[in-house]
């Protein structure tokens, strides 16, 4: 219970922090990736921490996931590229 306060109040911080410089997509990844280093019950927590809704974090995640899929393949695409 000690460390789930701790996350909360850590998350929290540094939301109040970095919250007058997001606008919707970038507070939506933020929080994704707060919610996906905390591992089990991120999203929770930082939904608690934030005020943002579980299903928006949800969504951010998807967003890291399909992006990450994306630059991995675009990469992967570029290694045989010789640029002349």
């Amino acid at each position: 219970m000690e460390r789930n306060n701790a996350s909360l109040d850590l998350v929290r911080r540094k939301f109040e922090r970095i919250s007058p410089y997001l606008d919707e997509q970038t507070r939506r990844i933020w929080a994704a990736t707060e919610a996906v280093a905390l591992s089990h019950g991120g999203i929770e927590t930082v939904s608690k921490a934030t005020g943002i809704a579980r299903s928006t974090i949800g969504r951010g995640i998807e967003e890291l996931d399909s992006k990450s899929r994306s630059w991995r393949s675009r990469a992967r695409s570029l290694r045989g590229f010789s640029g002349s």
